[in-house]
Formats: structure tokens, sequence, C-alpha cells
């Protein structure tokens, strides 16, 4: 930089005086050895400016990478909605070009059926020294609509700015919603158990009312008579006592069966696999259709809850097999120590469409639902496959 020649002049015209005052002569030696003092403090000054300009270049940096790569967009937004600034996972979000976005109209990117909120939010925050939170629809400049967490704060300026945060839930947004749903298919489901438990109820009630009813009539009326008849009538009390005595044991043969079939007493001291093997006995000899069980040896016995509803399906898919199959075997394969345990019932009979049984009007895939909903009522999944004239294949993992 030139020096001013006035200022010169007046520093040298200085010189003479300072030199000429009272001011003692020092030793050549003396003065080197402060000058070379005052040489290394500068230079140590110098070094530590160096190193606080290190220090302060990382910190920019750090804050640099901090803002530019947050996990959240940062925007800056005029008065008017305009883009002043925004790092680059903000550009990220919003799908452009960072360069391209200064100046734009944030709302721009705002879904259209969420415009009117945030417009409406944006100028309540540029009034209020209060943090302003929104959950919107944001678009993408290529069209993909996300959903977005904003948050909004004034700056104090000459002009008043808004802060922004951009935070992508959409992953949060889409498990909310499923769990939602998953809630509501629950609450479903349970409703859904409560109608079963009732339509068993109901059934049981009429299985011994049919069974147990007519024989019950039958011997108060074999007591009835007993009671009025003259002692020396003893061939007709011997008849109507063997006749009493065939009703008791019928009605209470009813009953064990009807129990039975309810919950089979193996099922309590044997487990699952005894149960499913006395049932199929039963079944077989009851309807004539053979019945194969395969089940594999277990350690450890599953949850009661669980057991139980694998049983009902098991009942619930010969049942069925029975009623509408038209089939003369059943193979039904069980294993417990899988995980999931696994139940497969296959059966040779006429097989059906599946998606017009259960959207029949006739309730011809009640027992199909019956069964899903168990299986999902347990945590498990439930498929079924068929064919007219190819059979039936149900298979259960819970």
């Amino acid at each position: 930089m030139p020096v001013d020649p006035r200022l010169r002049a007046a520093a040298e015209a200085r010189l003479p005086r300072a030199a000429a005052g009272a001011v003692p002569a020092r030793p050549a030696e003396e003065v080197l050895h402060e000058l070379q003092v005052h040489q290394i403090e500068l230079e140590m000054q110098n070094e530590t400016l160096r190193q606080t300009q290190i220090a302060l270049e990382e910190s920019r940096d750090r804050y640099v990478d901090l803002y530019e790569f947050a996990p959240v967009g940062y925007l800056t937004l005029s008065a008017e909605g305009l883009i002043a600034q925004i790092n680059l996972t903000g550009a990220t979000l919003l799908g452009m070009d960072r360069r391209k976005l200064p100046q734009r109209r944030f709302d721009a990117f705002v879904a259209r059926a969420d415009r009117d909120r945030w417009n409406q939010l944006f100028v309540g925050a540029l009034h209020s020294e209060a943090r302003a939170q929104i959950e919107l629809a944001l678009q993408r400049h290529d069209g993909e609509v996300w959903q977005a967490h904003v948050d909004c704060l004034r700056v104090a300026a000459a002009a008043p700015l808004l802060r922004v945060t951009l935070a992508d839930i959409t992953a949060r947004t889409r498990l909310e919603r499923e769990l939602a749903a998953s809630y509501q298919r629950v609450k479903d489901l349970s409703r859904r158990m409560v109608d079963l438990q009732e339509d068993a109820r109901r059934l049981l009630s009429a299985e011994l009312h049919d069974r147990t009813s007519p024989n019950l009539a039958a011997i108060k009326i074999n007591l009835d008579i007993l009671a009025a008849l003259p002692p020396e009538a003893g061939e007709e009390r011997a008849a109507r006592l063997t006749d009493t005595r065939a009703l008791v044991a019928d009605t209470d043969a009813s009953i064990r069966q009807i129990a039975a079939d309810l919950r089979p007493p193996v099922f309590d001291y044997a487990g699952l696999n005894a149960a499913v093997a006395a049932y199929a006995r039963q079944f077989a000899k009851r309807t004539g259709i053979a019945v194969k069980v395969d089940c594999a040896p277990v350690q450890t016995r599953l949850a009661p809850a669980i057991e139980s509803l694998l049983f009902r399906i098991f009942q619930e898919a010969l049942t069925n097999c029975a009623k509408h199959a038209h089939t003369g075997s059943i193979a039904v394969a069980l294993n417990c120590a899988a995980r999931p345990a696994i139940l497969i019932i296959n059966d040779n009979g006429i097989g059906f469409d599946v998606a017009a049984a259960v959207g029949s009007e006739h309730g011809g895939g009640l027992g199909l639902l019956n069964m899903k909903e168990m299986a999902e009522f347990a945590g498990g999944r439930f498929a079924i496959e068929s064919q007219p004239g190819r059979g039936t294949r149900i298979e259960v993992k819970v």
C-alpha cells in the first residue's frame, strides 16, 4: 500500500527529536536481545493466531457438514414464501437440483390437498414467535408424494424470515396406518371369535337338547308308569326298568360323545398329537372316510390356547370334508416341533372354486372363514388350495 507523503514527512520530522531526547543510549547487545525476544513473541503470537484460524476453519467445516448432510432438510423462507436457502438434504427431499431451488415458491411442493393448511400455518408463523408444526403431504419434482413433518420458527431480521425443517415420516406414517389396520383387524377378529363362541354354544345347546331330551322324557314316562304299577306287575316292572337303564346309558353316552367332540379327554394328559389321532379314528368310524395321520414327535408342548385353536381348525376341516368333499381318504400332517407349527390337511375329493365358495351368499365359505379367522386370531396364517376335480389342501402355520 503506498504511504501518504505528508504522514511520512511528519514521522521523519519526529525521529530526530526522539533521538536527541533525554533517553540514554543503550548497548547494541541489549537492543539486539530485546529485538530477538520481541521477534519470538511475535512468532508465538503468529502461531497462536494460525492455530486459532485452523480451529475456526475446522469448526466451520463441521457446521457445514452438519447443516448440509443433516438427517432433516433445512430451509429459510422469505415473507413471500420463497426459498432463500436450503441444505443438500432439503434439496434431495424436494427432488431438485439445489441450484434451481432459490426463489422458488415452497408451496409449489405441497400437495394440493394440503396447500390451504400450509398457507394458513405459514401466515400464522410469520406473525408469531411461537414454534409451529404440521404434517403435510409434499410432492417431489418428479411427482412422487411423501409425508413430511414440518417445523417452523420465525427469525428476527430486517425482513421476517421463517426457518423450516423437513423430516420424512413416510415410513412412520405407513407403519401407523398398518398398525391401525392391524388393530382394527384384531378388533374384528375378537368380535368374530365372540360370535363363533355364541354359535358354538347355540349348537351345543341344540345337540344336547336333541340327544338327551327324548331320552329324558322317556325315562320320566317310565318312572311315572313304574310308580303307578301294582305290586303284582313284576314282569312289566322289570321290562320298564331294563328300558330305563338303556335310556340312561344312551343319554350318558351321548353326553360323553358331545364332551369328547368339544375337548377329547386325551387332550389334557397326552397333548395335541394324541387328540388329533383319537379324533381321526372316531371320525373314520363315524363317516367311513379313511384318515391317515402323521404327527411329528414333540418334546415341548405348544401353549394351550394354540393347541386348542389348531384342534378346532382340524375338526372344522374334517367336518367340511365329510359334508362337501365326497372324498374317500384324508391325509393329516401335524408338526408342532417346527417353528412355526404346521398343520396340513389333504383330501382327494371333488375340489371347488375357492373364490366362489368364500363369496357365496349361501354360507358355503363360512367354514373356511372360521378356520382362517381362528388361525389369524392365534397370530398364524391360513392357506387353502383347491380346484374342481383336484381335491383340496389346507395349510395352517402358527
